[in-house]
């Protein structure tokens, strides 16, 4: 057995060494986790043991003014986190460390965590600072406070994260643990900018919660500053459900599968992809979004038309063209457009795609905030290259009727386009095609067509999507409200509407093994009855 003067000893050069950094520190906590029903210790110095990614973790933590961690649940990330806070706390006088939680409770249980991880250091290590907050055999429920021999008080506080809470903290170390859980997490991570300016350190750290649009910098914040962490300059770590050591596939097979797929890939994440691609209430197949997040293709050129004459259009490669080409129009080649038009106003996009006809692929996609005349015209002249595709025009909403007129009289020059899709109710027999050119969209017509291209998507139709495809099918969830299914907030359903709407056509005119042989069975009950050896109308 060690003797107590020779632990005494080492506690002092552990109190030494605690001045360096948070490590030495973190290598003395015994906590109690209400997870595992048991005390653990963290891994700071056995890179051959488990768990010694802490010891890597709370490194990056230290080296970087900001990180964004992307974690499974049950790893003991936010456990860390609490421990800096308390390192801050006892060897950084004068500090003030901030942790933020989606609900005043998990704020409580953080501070909890902090004082239990206080209480199980060796006096040693803590006898240097006196405790204001909480006082005597109080627990803490917000606040930590302890003064150092120089007079200087360190504090910690956990907040559950408001709107008003964290403007113009002059922190040491902000925590905001869950933050994709968070209503405020963009006005908090706003609020700490300045605390960061002044050397101060931001950890944000979270399990995934479906996504955001970092265009507009709406919805999911936490997924937003994934999307633009290197343009923030965030470091970032992701903390796979893999790093726990009791858990193998094995485990993966009987305890996260049972969990339903939304929460599985939100808590047990195979990838970083999978985690905000395949969280939330999604309305198609998360495994065809799996299955295509590996098959994204890139356009070969954008493009957009420039008129040269009244008649004709030069295709302009431009790295801002709003169209993208993926494969060129073949000389035989027959194909589909289906455009999605908006008001071309504040954050209403107009989208389209090209699909070939005797293929179903994808060969180009059309996106732009740009208003109907312009959007008109680039719709004409890309059908028109791409060997007079069939138009079919959304007319929801009323603005399709725009771009029906302007294609249907061509304008300023331009000739009729000649190829638009004309609806007929397949549901009457006998049907015949309406007058009014388009595809009249109702809750019914939404659906039918939402739903075909979901089963496109599961029967893995198309050999590859491009991102801004797949990104947009990975935030189309279901909603309390309708239209449902839709949009998560801050994000864009244009582009799955006009492929759906392309695909609906790719139902009723393609070339698809099923529609051939429908074709070739009428072809056969309309030929008269041909004895072997006996043409027809012979005598």
């Amino acid at each position: 057995m060690v003797s107590a003067y020779a632990e005494q000893a080492r506690l002092a050069v552990v109190r030494r060494r605690c001045e360096q950094g948070p490590e030495f520190l973190l290598a003395e906590i015994t906590a109690f986790s209400p997870d595992q029903q048991d005390e653990f210790r963290f891994n700071m110095f056995e890179p051959s043991k488990p768990w010694f990614w802490q010891r890597e973790l709370v490194d990056e933590i230290m080296e970087n003014g900001a990180i964004l961690i992307l974690k499974a649940r049950q790893l003991g990330a936010t456990w860390i986190c609490a421990a800096v806070a308390l390192w801050y706390m006892l060897f950084r006088p004068g500090s003030y460390c901030l942790l933020f939680s989606y609900t005043e409770a998990e704020a409580k249980e953080i501070i909890a965590r902090i004082w239990t991880m206080y209480t199980s250091l060796p006096v040693e290590l803590k006898r240097h600072v006196q405790v204001v907050t909480p006082e005597r055999t109080e627990e803490p429920s917000e606040w930590i406070r302890v003064r150092h021999p120089g007079g200087l008080l360190s504090r910690i506080r956990a907040l559950p994260a408001t709107k008003k809470h964290g403007r113009g903290a002059n922190a040491s170390l902000i925590v905001m643990d869950e933050a994709a859980y968070q209503d405020y997490a963009k006005e908090i991570y706003t609020s700490s900018n300045p605390a960061i300016a002044r050397g101060g350190k931001l950890v944000v750290c979270s399990t995934a919660n479906g996504v955001g649009n970092p265009e507009r910098e709406e919805g999911n914040w936490f997924h937003i500053l994934y999307a633009t962490r290197k343009q923030k300059k965030l470091h970032f770590r992701f903390l796979p459900w893999s790093l726990h050591p009791e858990r193998d596939r094995d485990w993966y097979e009987d305890v996260a599968m049972r969990l339903p797929e939304q929460q599985r890939n939100q808590e047990y994440p195979l990838n970083e992809k999978d985690a905000f691609i395949l969280s939330g209430s999604l309305f198609f197949d998360r495994q065809a979004l799996a299955y295509y997040a590996g098959r994204v293709a890139a356009p070969e050129v954008r493009c957009q038309f420039v008129p040269s004459s009244l008649m004709t259009a030069q295709l302009l490669q431009t790295d801002e063209g709003m169209i993208q080409i993926f494969e060129r129009p073949r000389p035989d080649g027959r194909y589909l457009l289906g455009t999605d038009t908006s008001t071309g106003r504040g954050d209403d996009y107009s989208s389209a795609h090209v699909l070939d006809r005797d293929t179903g692929q994808i060969a180009a996609t059309v996106w732009g905030l740009v208003d109907m005349p312009r959007w008109s015209e680039q719709i004409h002249y890309l059908g028109r290259w791409y060997n007079d595709a069939e138009i079919i025009v959304e007319l929801g909403g009323g603005y399709g009727d725009g771009v029906v007129i302007a294609l249907k009289d061509g304008g300023v020059g331009r000739p009729p386009y000649r190829n638009i899709y004309r609806h007929k109710f397949e549901t009457k027999r006998n049907a015949v095609r309406g007058e009014r050119y388009g595809f009249p969209i109702t809750a019914g017509s939404r659906k039918q067509i939402l739903d075909g291209l979901q089963f496109m998507l599961m029967e893995r139709h198309f050999q590859w999507l491009d991102g801004d495809t797949l990104g947009e099918c990975g935030s189309f969830a279901y909603a309390n409200t309708n239209p449902s299914p839709r949009a998560q907030q801050g994000m864009n359903d244009d582009r799955v509407l006009s492929l759906a709407l392309v695909c609906e056509l790719y139902r009723q005119r393609g070339a698809r093994p099923g529609k051939i042989l429908s074709i070739e069975r009428k072809r056969a009950q309309a030929r008269p009855y041909e004895p072997p050896g006996v043409k027809a109308g012979a005598t």
